[in-house]
């Protein structure tokens, strides 16, 4: 099988391409006035423009000039108008091997530039790694390269010398990432990897397939359904502190090759290899069912008061036109008792001058069933939504270990105070506690404020019994 190559043909091309823009040519071409008085002392115009020529390639793109390479028109000239000569003269100059490699080695002593040579190729390799183990990326080692050679003042060698050096680190920094992901691994845990490749009973799916497929909407059978999954991945016993021994990117690009992987594919590899792929398969899919969890059960209970806020408006709506009659009839007996106050005559007559005073009690008792108590909102309709909260909330509170910063510790005492009502089967209250014992508990725990704490308060309500 041909080795793959680290760059593309597009990208060999970006690497060895000539600024040829106005400005990138003045960025990179602009000669000092020292430059211009190292470049006057050789005799000719073709001398001239050529050994200018190679001073502007060492400074950028730092490697030496080949005569076959054509150059971009505005950088000729421009480098021919500082040092006053026609750009034509070039073709003179590239006509002479001998001059152009005794200007190159004046210009390397007299600059301080030195060749690529077996040393630079050792602490390059050991500067590269670094960058190595952050990415896989061919382009951005080569480009990095070319950078630091560039610091250092060492000429730029062939492209292919530094695709080789790349792809050798690379190598390196991949083997260094597997031995890190791996090393710890017990038998039992190689053991419960190799299963997740293996297929579910009564399917071709296979666990790790299963485990990475979409979440779905939110609700409550969902909900379980990821909490199961991420059970599932955690008894595999890989701990999250183990993220930490790679880079973020490294990790990242492992687990996205691991999820493009087919099984088959995946148990062909090298030993450290799959172990190392899916170790960081089962650290980003925890991480992703975490984050998917989380946020299903937010929207869940995000759409649970939206519910209970729309059945709030449209049972007020509904009761609005008795509430306006009663409004107008009260208002108009209000009136009546003011004029018989101010004329001293009876106002049980006054009242009953506008409606018999047994539909006048009839309607106080009315007016009694329309009246909201003093708390009135939507939050009493919340509690509807309790038999699809109470599916996963037990489950949902003993799959993550939850903290808190020190404003949130009244929270965190609530939500502790949940998973011990939900390990002692939550059904069960003191004996002889009194009704709504748990919401009184909550409230004396949760800081019923604005922002988060509320909506969680909002939602502990909901798990009441």
């Amino acid at each position: 099988m041909p080795r793959r190559e680290l760059l593309t043909p597009a990208q060999r091309q970006q690497v060895l391409a000539l600024p040829s823009d106005a400005r990138q040519i003045a960025e990179c071409y602009a000669l000092s006035a020292a430059d211009l008085d190292l470049v006057s002392i050789h005799r000719g115009e073709p001398n001239r423009l050529g050994f200018a020529v190679q001073l502007c390639f060492l400074r950028h793109p730092g490697r030496a000039w080949s005569p076959e390479e054509q150059l971009p028109s505005p950088m000729v000239s421009f480098i021919a108008h500082q040092v006053e000569t026609e750009p034509e003269h070039l073709t003179d100059y590239a006509r002479r091997d001998e001059t152009r490699r005794e200007h190159l080695g004046e210009l390397l002593g007299t600059l301080g530039w030195s060749t690529f040579g077996l040393a630079d190729y050792r602490e390059l390799s050991a500067w590269l790694v670094g960058l190595a183990r952050t990415t896989d990326h061919g382009l951005v080692l080569v480009q990095a390269l070319i950078s630091e050679l560039r610091r250092r003042r060492v000429v730029v060698p062939v492209l292919a010398v530094l695709e080789r050096l790349a792809t050798a680190v690379r190598s390196r920094a991949r083997r260094e990432t597997y031995r890190a992901l791996t090393a710890d691994l017990s038998a039992e845990q190689r053991i419960l990897l190799d299963a997740l490749l293996e297929p579910r009973p009564d399917t071709a799916q296979t666990h790790l397939g299963w485990m990475r497929q979409p979440a779905g909407v939110p609700s409550a059978g969902n909900i379980l359904k990821c909490i199961e999954r991420l059970t599932s991945l955690r008894s595999v016993g890989i701990p999250a502190s183990w993220a930490n021994r790679v880079h973020q990117n490294r990790l990242l690009q492992i687990a996205r090759e691991g999820a493009n992987t087919d099984a088959a594919h995946l148990r062909e590899l090298t030993e450290d290899r799959r172990y190392a792929t899916l170790v960081a398969t089962v650290l980003d899919t925890v991480a992703t069912l975490t984050d998917e969890t989380l946020e299903m059960h937010e929207r869940f209970t995000g759409r649970q008061f939206r519910k209970a806020e729309r059945r709030h408006q449209e049972a007020f709506q509904q009761s609005g036109k008795a509430i306006n009659e009663k409004l107008n009839l009260y208002a108009r007996i209000g009136h009546a008792l003011i004029a018989a106050r101010a004329s001293a005559s009876d106002p049980y007559g006054a009242i009953e001058a506008l409606l018999p005073w047994a539909r006048f009690c009839a309607s106080v008792d009315e007016a009694a069933r329309l009246a909201k108590p003093d708390d009135f909102d939507y939050l009493g309709l919340v509690g509807d939504g309790y038999a699809q909260l109470r599916r996963y909330a037990p489950e949902f509170l003993a799959a993550f270990e939850f903290r808190a910063a020190p404003a949130g510790e009244e929270l965190l005492r609530a939500v502790e105070l949940l998973c011990e009502l939900n390990a002692n089967n939550t059904r069960k209250v003191p004996d002889g506690a009194p009704r709504g014992f748990i919401r009184r508990r909550w409230e004396t725990l949760v800081f019923a404020g604005d922002g988060i704490e509320r909506r969680f308060y909002e939602w502990c309500v909901m798990a009441e019994l």
